[in-house]
């Protein structure tokens, strides 16, 4: 025969798993909301993205050298410059000509 006691110990048992259940629940659907807004932003990048106009990045690396990456969708090839001068003359080469 169960004692009242062991009713009160399996109902918090049984709260506490339930409880658990709905944190999970919860994070999953966080993580779908992410992954979906995610999806959503990497879309508009390529749908709204002018793909005639230059991409521009600048780096650093692990010896903390700074140096910056091109790519010209025109010609659909990439380089990589040491200056930001450098940057500039190319493009006054590519496009102001």
């Amino acid at each position: 025969m169960k004692t009242s006691n062991h009713l009160v110990v399996g109902y918090a048992f049984e709260e506490a798993l339930n409880r658990e259940a709905q944190a999970r629940h919860r994070s999953v659907e966080r993580n779908r909301k992410c992954r979906f807004h995610a999806l959503l932003n990497a879309c508009g990048r390529i749908l709204f993205h002018n793909a005639g106009e230059p991409q521009i990045r600048q780096h650093i690396d692990r010896a903390g050298f700074t140096y910056w990456q091109v790519y010209d969708p025109q010609t659909d090839r990439s380089q990589q410059f040491d200056s930001e001068t450098e940057v500039r003359q190319w493009l006054d080469r590519r496009y102001c000509m």
